[in-house]
């Protein structure tokens, strides 16, 4: 069983560890990734990366994608290479700080190149677009992309959660400080604000994603990632419900080791007892997978109990959404991940075990729980199970098939599968 333990927790954020790592030793050395610290390394170079960066003329169909700190092919980045790939009028160029990433997508016949590589760098200079899901300094090379490269912030999903400028700090709004401007001046590379684009699923999101990155540019468009979803209505939802999944949002701080401190704490402070859940969903004949964020696991002995499960599983998936369409019904808390379920248009439980906890240790929500929340009085393992048997043996009761439905068409004004198509054409059309 330690082998098990090892290998579902190489799936939590470990992945980060490759972006240092060497390519093959047979690589070209265009492709030549160096064994040591490179964004260290770079660190001391970047004005001058930056400088080459502006010198090199930029071409509109040239288009640099990356995500998730550059070591992951998923997201809204990953769903609009493939239609832009395939559309054929781009040059698309997936830049990543993973030799094993860039590998593996050379082998599947796509343009792949190491951030740090020259390849990589000529790419991301010569770039007349940027498509990411974090920032250019996490996501590619910062500092090889010039101030006259559009950049299109794709992030990863409606907010719920308060995120960037949104984000309070007491009483106070976080703005942009002049020490921050300064730091944006002299680091044009680490802005996090004037993007050129910012996808959005609705119109109940422009203004928060508008404060949140600054910026004019809020486009309603659906989220390419959504096209994977097979579109349905809650009142079509019958039972049997077999297969769930359990996608609690993200806790702590990012890339930190207290977020996995936080997902071991809230899982057992909440009730999640292994043991029992099992015979409970053993009894009713269905499986449940435990979905974290990427960059939280939890503790040891939950995950050793977990293996030792009958009934649950984890999932550490690269790309969640290809797989959402295979479950019945969707757990979670405050992840945004049930505004994009709602477009299948099957069961959703809230689960709001820890909600002022949450709001008080984390950060606080654009919305009233109660307000979009379909399950609100939920508050326990034993309320969820509930739930589930009644989805089972009655289906939806009329009352949550209208909040259901109200709550699909607020957060998502496109349920047709044609997102990536709405944002390709919209950069296409927007060009400096």
């Amino acid at each position: 069983m330690h082998i098990g333990y090892l290998s579902i927790s190489s799936g939590f954020g470990a992945a980060v560890q490759e972006a240092d790592a060497p390519l093959d030793k047979g690589s070209s050395l265009l492709d030549w990734g160096p064994t040591v610290n490179v964004r260290t390394l770079l660190s001391s170079t970047a004005h001058l990366l930056y400088l080459c960066g502006c010198l090199v003329p930029k071409s509109k169909d040239v288009w640099v994608f990356g995500a998730w700190m550059g070591v992951r092919f998923t997201d809204n980045p990953m769903r609009l290479f493939l239609y832009a790939q395939a559309a054929g009028e781009k040059k698309c160029v997936w830049v990543a700080w993973s030799p094993a990433l860039v590998r593996r997508l050379r082998r599947q016949g796509y343009e792949a190149c190491y951030c740090a590589s020259l390849q990589g760098l000529w790419w991301q200079m010569r770039a007349g677009k940027v498509f990411f899901t974090h920032d250019i300094d996490k996501d590619m090379l910062g500092p090889a992309i010039s101030g006259r490269t559009q950049r299109y912030q794709l992030w990863h999903g409606t907010p719920l959660k308060k995120i960037r400028y949104g984000v309070k700090a007491g009483d106070r709004k976080v703005g942009v400080s002049t020490g921050r401007r300064l730091l944006h001046v002299l680091f044009p590379w680490k802005s996090d604000t004037g993007y050129d684009f910012v996808p959005a699923a609705s119109d109940a999101s422009i203004d928060h994603l508008k404060e949140a990155f600054r910026t004019e540019h809020v486009v309603v468009t659906g989220y390419p990632r959504n096209d994977v979803l097979v579109p349905g209505d809650i009142a079509d939802s019958r039972p049997p419900v077999t297969r769930c999944i359990y996608m609690p949002t993200f806790r702590g701080e990012f890339q930190t080791t207290e977020s996995s401190v936080w997902t071991g704490r809230f899982l057992s402070e909440t009730g999640f007892d292994v043991e029992r859940l099992d015979r409970e969903f053993l009894a009713m004949g269905i499986t449940m997978t435990l979905r974290l964020h990427p960059t939280n696991m939890p503790d040891p002995g939950m995950i050793e109990r977990i293996l030792h499960s009958r009934t649950i599983n984890f999932d550490t998936t690269e790309d969640i959404y290809g797989l959402l369409n295979t479950y019945d019904l969707l757990i979670t808390d405050y992840s945004s991940i049930f505004f994009d379920f709602a477009i299948t248009g099957k069961p959703i439980i809230h689960a709001p075990f820890d909600l002022e906890d949450y709001k008080r240790r984390n950060r606080d929500l654009y919305f009233e729980y109660e307000e979009i929340s379909l399950t609100p009085a939920v508050r326990s393992w034993d309320d969820v199970i509930q739930l589930i048997r009644e989805f089972r043996e009655q289906g939806a009761s009329p009352d949550y098939i209208a909040r259901y439905r109200a709550l699909a068409n607020r957060f998502n004004r496109y349920i047709d599968n044609e997102s990536s198509r709405r944002v390709y054409e919209w950069a296409c059309g927007h060009v400096r």
